[in-house]
């Protein structure tokens, strides 16, 4: 992907000149200057500074556009040591104790008193992938 022509086109689109859209973007000049000739990798805080003045985000899209899903729920899902889960593998809820589809089960659940709320499992073979709907 040619970062650089996508801030030139959106310059252009706008009507800004380098100075102007690096003093909005809080940006050096000489930083977009780089960006735009291609002699460095901005990091992504930089693009959504720049982008974001020209009016435009910076999302994951596949290569038919359609940006990436992000499950809200799994996003607060985070064990007891604030880890998140594995994101390859599929939430369930723990509905007992002692139930043996917690990974747990068998190495904590006599020393943990309360199980977790959400544990995961194993990856799913059939489990719809975040990109399906694009395509």
């Amino acid at each position: 992907m040619d970062v650089g022509a996508y801030l030139r086109a959106g310059r252009y689109v706008r009507g800004l000149s380098q100075r102007e859209l690096a003093r909005k973007a809080g940006v050096p000049r000489s930083t977009l200057d780089r960006i735009e000739a291609g002699r460095t990798d901005p990091r992504l805080s930089t693009l959504e500074k720049l982008f974001g003045v020209l009016g435009f985000g910076v999302v994951p899209a596949n290569e038919h556009g359609r940006p990436l899903r992000i499950d809200p729920f799994r996003e607060t899902l985070i064990d007891g040591r604030g880890r998140r889960f594995p994101p390859h593998w599929e939430y369930e809820p723990v509905t007992d104790r002692w139930d043996d589809r917690w990974w747990g089960h068998y190495r904590k659940s006599w020393t943990v008193p309360v199980p977790p709320k959400y544990t995961y499992w194993r990856r799913h073979p059939d489990r719809a992938s975040p990109w399906d709907e694009a395509t």
